[in-house]
């Protein structure tokens, strides 16, 4: 098996990404969580790589009583591929500061819709606080200066004459999606798992649970896509020169693969 499957050592050959990492109270959520993880970066890629359209839904009250405490203002976009059973929330949005704008992103796979958009939402106002303590008196950065996880998130708060420019602004309304009935996490890791496996998706994963984890009562998983090479890659990095057209329903496409701004949300390791 290559190394660079395995690995987050970039010294052999491949991009290190820690995309796909979680830790849990047992190893069934911890593997949930991570490939969760995996489904909502595959998703943010190939929408964002491809200028995609996401479809936007209505904005649940949780959502809408937290923009308003900050003078914000979000969109919840529908980024559910086709394959996963789990849909994926991203919450985009502004909430400008007395002297500057912030603007950012948070995205989640969960297997309810509801659960998703507050952990996205979640994410958002992590953003938006980052932002507001790191982003001020930085000098005015170039899309193809931006690589680190923390250059996504500070990017579109520094050049805010891009943020309107993206295609995830103009999206069509939509109702959202459906939820998984599953209950408990192996459950939902199941479904999950075997719906990747029918659309040619294989996973392996290891269990990275150290002695100091452990005595926390937590393990730490990390599940790859498999070495088939006749499985799509998911949850490639943001440099990827061409990402795999998948599906992404309602999405529509523009013109220019890949889309030449980066993300607001960070697809580089971190």
């Amino acid at each position: 098996m290559p190394a660079a499957l395995v690995s987050n050592d970039p010294g052999f050959g491949a991009i290190a990404t820690s995309s796909g990492l979680a830790a849990g109270a047992s190893v069934t959520t911890a593997l949930l969580r991570a490939t969760q993880e995996l489904v909502e970066r595959d998703a943010l890629m190939v929408t964002w790589l491809h200028g995609l359209r996401p479809r936007t839904t209505p904005a649940p009250v949780r959502v809408s009583e937290l923009v308003d405490k900050v003078d914000g203002g979000a969109t919840v976009l529908d980024l559910t591929p086709r394959h996963s059973p789990h849909p994926v929330a991203m919450v985009v949005g502004s909430a400008p500061l007395p002297d500057r704008p912030r603007h950012g992103a948070g995205i989640a796979c969960r297997a309810t819709w509801a659960e998703a958009v507050e952990k996205a939402t979640l994410e958002w106002a992590q953003a938006m606080t980052y932002v507001g303590v790191t982003a001020g008196g930085r000098p005015r950065p170039e899309p193809h200066d931006v690589v680190s996880f923390d250059e996504h998130a500070r990017f579109y708060s520094l050049r805010p004459d891009l943020w309107a420019t993206l295609p995830i602004h103009r999206g069509t309304p939509a109702e959202p999606p459906a939820s998984s009935t599953a209950t408990d996490a192996a459950e939902q890791l199941h479904e999950l798992v075997m719906s990747l496996h029918r659309n040619g998706i294989r996973l392996f994963y290891r269990d990275l649970t150290t002695l100091d984890v452990a005595a926390c009562g937590s393990c730490a998983c990390s599940p790859r896509p498999g070495p088939d090479p006749r499985a799509p890659p998911v949850a490639a990095p943001g440099r990827r020169p061409r990402a795999r057209r998948r599906a992404i329903p309602g999405g529509g496409a523009v013109d220019g693969v890949p889309q030449p701004v980066p993300a607001p949300a960070g697809m580089m390791p971190r």
